[in-house]
This record gives C-alpha cells, structure tokens and sequence, in this order.
C-alpha cells in the first residue's frame, strides 16, 4: 500500500472547503498535459501551486452482495493555483501579478521572457473598493475574458475586466493560452471574507502611499460611459435576458464588465437606422429622457441606454393600472420632455409617443417617466414622411401622406408637409387613454377620441386637467398649442414652488437643465398632481387643505432623519416594492415621520436597500453604537407595500426583545391603529370600501 502524497491530500482537504475557507480568494485551473499545466508547476509557483489528484492505490474490502456499492468520490483532474490572503502580492498596491519576468510577477506564466507572447506583467488579479474581484490587463498583446463561453474574441489592451461570481470564466492569453477561474461561494464566512477583503485594500493603500497615489483599483467611471474609447479599450456589454422586440429590434439587459452596472441594448434586426438613432440621442440630455450610454460595433452593432428594470408604461398598467393622480405627472413630464426636444437649436420630433415608447422609473409618489425609442425621430422643424403607431398619430400625418401620394407637382409638395405637434398629439391620446379608460381599438378613430374628450369636459367642465387635454387633442394643428404653451398652462395650474420653475430661455443639448424637481416628489402638492378632480387650493394659498378646512401635514423637512428615509422609500420605489398611499400626501407624510422617529430611536447611522434575487429588497442598516450591519426588513416587488405599512413593519420588526418588545409591540399597534382610524374618521384617504387600506394588524 502507497501513501497518498502530501500534496494531494492538502488538495483534497481544501477541494471540500473551498466555499468555507475565508482565507482563499480563488482558484486558477487548468487541464493536465497542457502548456498552463507546465506553467502552473513552473517551482516559482510552488507556494500557490496544488497538483491534479493521483488514483489511490489501496485495494478496498470485498463488499458482500447485499450492499450497494458506495460511490467513489470524483478525482480532480486539474492543475490548480490558490490566491490567498495569507501570501499577499509583492505589489499590495497593484495586486497578484501574471507574466513572465520573476522579479516582478507573484504568478509565472512562461520562464522566458515574452514568451509565447506573454507580456512580462501581463495581468493583474486584485479587488476594486467594492470588494469586488478585478483583472487588469497591463499586456502588449491583450487579453480577453470569457463568461459562460461568451467574449473569448473581444481582446482589450490596459483593460479592467470584474468577475461576475455567477458566471464561469476563463482567461484568454495569446496562443491560444486559457487559464479557468473558479471563485468560492464563502457561504457560511462571508463576514470573515469581507474583513480580509478591507484589511487587503487597507494594505494596498498603506503600500502606496509614498507614490503619492492609489493603486486601489475604482470600477467608479462618469456617470455614464462617454461612449468613445481607444482602440482595444471599447467597453464590453455581456448580455443578461431578453426585455422585449418590436418591429424594428429586439433589448436587452447588458452587463458592463469594467463597472457591474446594467444598461439595455437595442440591436437592430433589419435596417441601418441604429446610427442614425444613436446620433440623435447622443447629445440629448433630459430627466424624462432615457439616458444615452455608448453605441458599440463589437461584437455586434447595440446601441446602450440606461436601464429602467420597471420597463414601459404599458407594462406596468397590466401590472398595476396607472392612477389618476401618476397619469397627471405623465401629461406634465411628457411636455417637460417634449418642449425640451422641439426647443433645440435643432429641433426633435419623436413621432413614436405611445405607452410603449414611455418608460417608467417610479411609481406612486415617485413616479417617474422618460420617452424612449427615438427611431423614428427626425431633427428637422418640418416633416413628411407618415410614420408612427397607428391610434397614436394625429390626423394631419394621415392626410399628408394621402396628399402626398396624390399629388404631381413638386412645387406643391414642398407644401404638404406637417410639423412636431404630432407629438402633442400622440402625448395626449396617452394620457386620455390613461385618464377615461379609452379602448385601445377606439385609439385609431378620431371621432371616438373627440368624443371622450367631450364626455370628459361634460363630468369635469371646471378641470384645468381636462381643459388642456382638450387643447392637446384638436384635430387641427393650427389650432393645437405647442408643447411649450401646453407646458406652462400646466404649470400654472398648480400650486407654487420654492423651486426654480422656469428653464433655460434658449436650451441646448449639452446644458439644458428640466425644471420642476416637483414632477417626481410628492411633497410639492399640485393641483396637476392631485388625485382627484377637484381644485384642493388656489395660487394665493400654497397650502391644500382638506375639506375641514385644516392644512395638511406635510413631514418634517428638517427632522435630523428626512433625507435617508426619502432616500431608503426612492430605493424601494425603484426596486418595485412601494407603492403610493392612494395619492394622499397627508397619510405619506404622516408614515414618514413615523419611521424617522423609529430610525432615531435606534439611533441608526445610514442605510443601504439591496437586491436579493429577481424580487426581493432587503433593508439593513447601521448602527451609531454597534459595529456591523443588521436587516431592518424583508420586502418583494411581487407584493409591494405601502409607506405606512412599511412604517409599521419596521415598527414591529425591530422592536426590543422580552417586555420591551411586547411593549414596543403594543405602542406601535397602538399608534398605528390610532393613524388609521383618524384617515377614518376625516375619510382623506379615499374609499375604504375599495381596499386601498389595509385594517391594522393583529398584535
């Protein structure tokens, strides 16, 4: 009988920890008989370098019949080096290097210099401030990182590439050199993971600091990718799911390798019209508008935009169906885009308005929308062409395109054409399909829209709201308003701001800086804005009121906690997992102080909203007194909460343990019982009859 060699039995002993060892970073592997192999066992690397294991000579017992047979455990076959804690870099600032020249690499790839076209540092391993696991080309010759088998081709020079813990990866050398990457799961010692992750960053800032700057590598860039790239540095866009197809293309959600961030890509599926789209949204630049990102040929031709993981308007009315208090900020904020679009030195005409086309960045108090898909756009203030959705157009591009047809004299033609109030057109069929409850198959009848706009001046004749949807929808463009008239006569119908409300007097694409920051926020009631028909103030009086004649309550803008509430319900909002009280400004108000009085009675410091898996938000937050993080909450977007609900549960769940917790139990039923009959009472809230509010909870 042989003894098994030291070596393998260390491999074997570690091969079943991995994922609990909090002192190993990664595994780099490769194939038994290959070049890696050879580079792998090369005596530089003998400190990180574990052998494939050997089959055991031992000869087991004969088994009697009646037992099954154990299976034998798998034998690994690969060559492996380990990236520990415990044997840092010779460069903390820089990370673990690969390459050819000893002197300066921690992991030797080739003993001669440039061999193979190895460059002599040709990679770097370390972490960005994220604690997130980067690879740095520093090479000649590039590299490339394949995930999933996927962009083995896209080579990059002096490139960062993060790598996504989910997907299998491989590092791409020239001559066809592949190393395999295997990182642990750390399942059951993440909290000692992230503490050797921060003493490692520490190190590496400690290392450099008499160079007069850090190497601790930033996955932070711009805002946005600028969109133009040195060669071999163009941006990398790995490809998550399918989020929809049109006519024209398909989207996706996309992964930008170098910062983690999700964009969507739109790719063409016939056509050439992606550049032109690309060159219209480049310089475009406005809150209600989706953000252009980069516009990329490699591999294939995409055009990258944020991502709104919400996705249009109409989606999210089959989701939940859009109020009337969030379809009159979509008619303010879709005229705030839209002013801003026809008012450029060159000016735009999207000409493809429709809920589709419109996405949606928060719902209820926070609702937010940016128009999207410019494929049809022209900059040019005159236009001929018949084009757009049918319901969604306006009658004039009908009739020009049949004059058109028509029409033999060229000198006439330059006559027929139409101009971007079909914009204001197609904005307001939305909003009244969203308004009246319109029939998508009555969309493509004027007669029937004209009539519903009629019915709705009938029931609401004194409603500024229906008297300028009225103007939006005249079926002559003569006498339609433009997008910048119907903006303010919308702004006038509300109450005033303390914010700035007027824009740039001449805009540009670069500078242009929307106005109204009250289009998203609810503190800022206006009669626009309001959930229900009728005028809650005038202008002299800024303050609504209910029908007792009392103010409302609004929260408390300077409690020492207001900013990181509202910026805990914003997270919340756009993971999907808060919804609007009913449109009532009083009953949000009131829940927020409620979890600023809770926050500072627990005396918490910030706080962070996560993702956990395709639906779920996990709240956690820190504490002043106590070192470490702790979950404030669980919620889900496929059962989103409210904000006093929220307030409640945050109440109740981290309420003290024993006779403190009873007690904060009871207090808290208490109080919360005590907001829900007073919306009761003075019946602010809206029908209870409808189930907008929820009795409080059993304790």
């Amino acid at each position: 009988m042989t003894s098994t060699p030291r070596a393998v039995t260390l491999a074997r002993e570690l091969d079943t920890k991995d994922d609990e060892d909090p002192n190993l970073i990664l595994i780099i592997e490769a194939g038994c008989d290959t070049t890696e192999a050879t580079a792998m066992a090369l005596e530089h690397n003998k400190d990180r370098y574990i052998p494939p294991e050997a089959d055991s000579d031992e000869e087991s017992e004969p088994e009697s019949r009646e037992t099954t047979p154990s299976p034998k455990p798998e034998i690994k076959r690969t060559h492996q080096l380990r990236l520990t804690f415990n044997k840092p870099p010779k460069n903390k600032g820089r990370g673990f290097s690969f390459g050819t020249e000893g002197n300066r690499c921690d992991v030797l790839l080739n003993t001669k210099r440039g061999g193979g076209q190895i460059s002599k540092v040709h990679f770097y391993i370390t972490f960005d401030e994220k604690g997130r696991l980067l690879l740095i080309d520093e090479s000649t010759c590039g590299t490339a990182v394949s995930y999933g088998g996927w962009g083995q081709e896209l080579t990059r020079h002096h490139f960062k590439w993060i790598l996504l813990s989910q997907n299998q990866i491989r590092i791409h050398l020239p001559m066809n050199f592949t190393l395999d990457v295997v990182q642990p799961k750390h399942f059951f010692c993440k909290k000692e993971y992230q503490a050797n992750i921060t003493s490692f960053l520490n190190d590496a800032r400690d290392a450099v600091l008499a160079l007069g700057g850090l190497y601790v590598q930033s996955s932070r860039t711009s805002k946005f990718p600028t969109g133009s790239h040195s060669p071999g540095q163009q941006a990398i866009y790995l490809p998550r799911k399918h989020l929809g197809e049109g006519g024209y293309g398909t989207v996706c959600l996309v992964t930008h390798l170098s910062t983690a961030k999700f964009y969507a890509a739109k790719e063409l599926i016939r056509g050439s019209g992606l550049s032109k789209e690309a060159k219209l949204m480049r310089d475009i630049s406005h809150k209600h508008i989706v953000q252009f990102v980069d516009f990329t040929h490699d591999p294939t031709t995409q055009l990258i935009m944020e991502y709104l993981p919400l996705g249009s308007l109409h989606d999210q009315h089959k989701i939940d169906p859009i109020t009337l208090t969030e379809t009159r900020k979509l008619l303010l904020q879709g005229l705030d885009a839209l002013r801003y679009l026809h008012s450029l030195s060159s000016p735009i005409t999207h000409r493809d308005i429709k809920p589709a086309n419109i996405l949606v960045q928060g719902r209820g108090a926070n609702f937010h929308i940016k128009l999207s898909d410019f494929g049809l756009s022209k900059d040019t203030p005159f236009l001929k062409t018949g084009c757009g959705t049918l319901g969604y157009t306006p009658p004039e591009v009908y009739r020009v395109a049949k004059e058109r047809k028509m029409e033999k004299d060229q000198r006439k033609l330059s006559t027929l054409i139409y101009d971007n109030k079909v914009d204001v057109w197609a904005l307001g069929v939305v909003v009244l399909q969203y308004t009246d409850d319109l029939p998508y198959d009555a969309l493509a009848l004027y007669e029937q829209i004209a009539d519903a706009v009629k019915d709705l001046r009938r029931r609401r004749p004194d409603d500024p709201f229906t008297v300028l949807l009225d103007k939006m929808l005249r079926k002559s463009p003569l006498t339609r308003p433009s997008s910048e008239d119907c903006f303010q006569e919308a702004l006038k119908i509300g109450y005033p701001s303390d914010e700035d409300t007027s824009g740039s007097v001449t805009p540009t694409r670069h500078d242009f800086e929307a106005s109204n920051e009250m289009l998203a926020s609810f503190k800022v009631p206006t009669q626009i804005l309001a959930g229900d028909d009728r005028v809650l103030g005038s202008k002299r009086d800024p303050s609504p009121t209910r029908s007792s004649g009392h103010q409302n309550k609004r929260p408390r803008i300077n409690h020492p906690y207001y900013h990181t509430v509202m910026g805990m319900l914003s997270d919340l909002r756009l993971h999907g997992a808060l919804i609007d009280n009913g449109g009532n400004d009083e009953y949000t108000a009131t829940s927020i102080e409620l979890i600023c009085d809770e926050f500072s009675r627990q005396k918490i410091t910030h706080i962070k909203v996560d993702s956990v898996g395709s639906h779920g938000v996990t709240i956690k937050a820190y504490r002043a007194n106590k070192s470490g993080e702790f979950v404030l909450g669980h919620f889900t977007s496929s059962k989103p909460t409210n904000s006093m609900d929220l307030a409640y549960e945050l109440k109740i769940q981290n309420s003290e343990k024993g006779s403190n917790r009873a007690s904060g139990l009871s207090e808290a039923a208490s109080e919360y019982s005590a907001h829900y009959e007073h919306r009761l009472l003075n019946n602010s809230y809206g029908r209870l009859s409808s189930g907008t509010i929820k009795p409080p909870p059993r304790i």
